[in-house]
C-alpha cells in the first residue's frame, strides 16, 4: 500500500516507467493531463472554500475512470494557459492530489505533487532525469517524432514546467532533499529504474511508513 509521485524532466521516461510501475503493482496510474482536468471539474463543479471537504471519493473515482486516453502529446503541443485562475488551480491540485493519495495504490505524475505530498505518510517521491541528448532520443523512439520536433517539443515541456512550478512552488523541484531516490535514465534502463522502485515500495512498506 503506497502513494508514488514521480517528477521529472520530460523526456526522462517518466509516462513510460509509471506506467509500468502501476502495471506491476496493480495500481492506477494518474498523469498531470489527467489531474489537470480531474481539478478543473472539481472547481467547476463547486466553488473551493476554506476547510472545504475533499472531493467525495466515489465521485472522484467516477470521474478518473471517465478520462480517456487522450494523445499524451497533445498535452505538451497545445498549450492550454486558461484553465483556472491560479489561486483556483492550485487549490483544486491539492485537494484533488491529497485525495488520491488517500485512496492509496496510485502513481502520480507531476503537478507538484512532490510538493503536497511531502509530508504524507506513506507517500514515496521519485524524481527522475536525464541528460538532453538521452530525452530528445527517447522521445524519437517512443513518440515516433522527428529529432527537430523531439527538440521542440523537449524546449516546450521543460518551459512549461519551470513556469508552472515557479507560479506555485517557488522551491527548486530539482532539490535531491524532497526525494526518496533520484533516478538518472541516461545510465539507468527503464526496467532497472523500475526494479529500483519496485523495491523500495517492497522495503518501505514492510517498514510502514515513508515518511
Amino acid at each position: 500500500m503506497a502513494v508514488i509521485s514521480i517528477s521529472r524532466q520530460f523526456g526522462a521516461g517518466g509516462k513510460t516507467l509509471g506506467e509500468a510501475v502501476a502495471l506491476d503493482l496493480g495500481y492506477r496510474f494518474v498523469h498531470e493531463g489527467m489531474l489537470d482536468k480531474l481539478a478543473c471539474e472539481m472547481a467547476e463543479s463547486r466553488p473551493l472554500a476554506a476547510g472545504a471537504e475533499f472531493y467525495a471519493q466515489a465521485h472522484l473515482t467516477n470521474v478518473l475512470s471517465s478520462l480517456g486516453p487522450a494523445d499524451y502529446l497533445d498535452y505538451y503541443i497545445k498549450q492550454d494557459d486558461r484553465l483556472l485562475s491560479q489561486e483556483q488551480h492550485l487549490g483544486a491540485l491539492n485537494q484533488v492530489i491529497k485525495e488520491l493519495a488517500e485512496m492509496d495504490n496510485i502513481v502520480l505524475l507531476g503537478r507538484g505533487s512532490q510538493f503536497i505530498l511531502k509530508g504524507h505518510p506513506g507517500a514515496l517521491r521519485i524524481l527522475l532525469v536525464a541528460d538532453q541528448e538521452s530525452r530528445v532520443d527517447f522521445l524519437i523512439r517512443r513518440y515516433s517524432v522527428t529529432p527537430s520536433k523531439a527538440q521542440a517539443l523537449l524546449k516546450r515541456a521543460d518551459k512549461k514546467r519551470s513556469r508552472f512550478l515557479k507560479l506555485f512552488f517557488p522551491t527548486e523541484p530539482n532539490e535531491t532533499s524532497l526525494y526518496h531516490m533520484v533516478l538518472n535514465t541516461t545510465w539507468l534502463s527503464l526496467d532497472m529504474a523500475k526494479g529500483l522502485i519496485l523495491d523500495l515500495v517492497k522495503r518501505i512498506s514492510s517498514q510502514g511508513e515513508a515518511g
